[in-house]
């Protein structure tokens, strides 16, 4: 099932869980369940992410574990935000996962005791933007890292003025680090926060990948950094490592989008930061294991300021345009209707409820993704009010997704973006 989702405040739904439950072929043995926590979405991307898996037995005893709470919520919550009801059956399997959860063990992942602390517990889920107020704590730290490809003046201005310690270190892309305003930048730079980017070769793509019968090109993959890592360095009781969706801004942070983060304790007494970043390595040399360092891959980031290239800015303009037509267009009140034509043909009609404007640099199309390209019809129409008509559709054809794809164009600069 698929089911389309809505945050409750107003943000993006913007988690990349899994839960899955095994149950064994012969009955003796208990059933499992694997959690996965993601910075990665259902895309062919290339990107660098990160991605946690915890594996656990699902127990027999009445009460349930109480770090398992906010995971139990935040599943039993989905439902809440379809916007439209919820299959049955969906339903139900969502509320036997929300249930048993609280009674999974989950392991925590290997490497000898690297994350276990008996003093402490050393797992925590957070959901953020279910109503729950929770988020990463990373106003304890002592010296702090932050992995984020976004970022938002705001959130790191606030942070600046009431959290970050001095030995604050932040990998970003560069040109979400370009995007920050001067003002910002150089509060990060008088309060000694460390800036990264990450190289250009970790962020180039080359060449196309073939997934089934479609063929992605590198130009339409995401590449560089895409991971989502905070950690909080509390001296002699360790490191606290936050992994998950949420980025560094206001909107991941203040409960506006949906988020899920995984913390764990991580027992490095000291420099766990630069024991997490590695060591750069010499030029001409190599290393023992053959292992790159995350430290391999980043730049030191200093602000160059000089004239914005027409080019790029052209692009960005193009880019907001088609954002803001993918948003529109999500928004719309679409209406989908089939109706016999002939023995296993429908026709299937697309319509708009009233009409709808979109920037003058936009053109695209649209057609049920079970259909072929040939098939695509002008999006112009629809937005004035008429109705698409896709003839003959054969009845194994018959669905409810429709593909857009949208181009931008201006000058001599066009961009592109595709969606259901």
């Amino acid at each position: 099932a698929v089911i389309e989702t809505k945050a409750p405040n107003g943000g993006a739904f913007h988690p990349k869980t899994w839960l899955l439950r095994f149950v064994p072929e012969d009955g003796k043995e208990p059933v499992r369940y694997r959690f996965l926590c993601l910075s990665r979405n259902l895309t062919f991307d290339r990107s660098w992410d990160t991605a946690l898996t915890l594996d656990g037995d699902l127990v027999d005893r009445q009460n349930a574990f109480g770090r398992n709470h906010p995971l139990s919520e935040f599943i039993a919550a989905l439902p809440g935000m379809a916007t439209e009801p919820v299959p049955p059956k969906a339903k139900e399997h969502v509320d036997l996962l929300a249930d048993e959860v609280l009674r999974v063990r989950f392991e925590v992942p290997g490497d000898g005791d690297r994350f276990r602390d008996e003093e402490r517990d050393d797992l925590a889920f957070v959901p953020m933007g279910i109503g729950r107020r929770a988020r990463p704590d990373l106003a304890s730290a002592k010296r702090l890292l932050i992995v984020s490809p976004f970022l938002s003046d705001g959130w790191l201005r606030d942070g600046v003025r009431g959290g970050f310690p001095r030995e604050t270190t932040l990998v970003s892309r560069a040109d979400s680090l370009d995007a920050l305003k001067d003002s910002t930048y150089r509060a990060l730079a008088d309060a000694g926060t460390r800036l990264f980017a990450f190289s250009e070769v970790a962020e180039t793509a080359e060449g196309d990948e073939e997934h089934g019968t479609e063929v992605v090109p590198a130009a339409d993959r995401l590449s560089g950094l895409h991971a989502k890592l905070y950690a909080v360095e509390q001296g002699w009781s360790g490191v606290q490592l936050w992994t998950g969706s949420a980025n560094a801004t206001e909107a991941a942070f203040d409960g506006r989008n949906v988020e899920f983060m995984v913390g764990l304790r991580w027992l490095c007494k000291k420099k766990g930061i630069e024991t997490l970043l590695g060591t750069p390595q010499a030029e001409g040399t190599a290393r023992r294991n053959g292992a790159a360092a995350l430290a391999d891959l980043l730049v030191p980031y200093e602000r160059i300021y000089r004239e914005e290239d027409p080019a790029v800015a052209a692009r960005r303009r193009l880019e907001q345009d088609l954002d803001a037509t993918r948003s529109a267009l999500c928004e719309a009140e679409l209406q989908l209707a089939a109706s016999p034509s002939a023995d296993g043909f429908w026709e299937v009609r697309l319509q708009l409820s009233g009409e709808m404007s979109i920037p003058e640099t936009v053109r695209g199309g649209c057609l049920p993704v079970s259909l072929g390209a040939n098939e695509c019809s002008e999006l112009a129409p629809l937005l004035t009010g008429h109705e698409l008509v896709f003839p003959a559709v054969p009845t194994y054809c018959l669905t409810r997704f429709i593909g857009f794809r949208l181009t931008a164009s201006a000058g001599d600069e066009t961009m592109r973006t595709a969606f259901v």
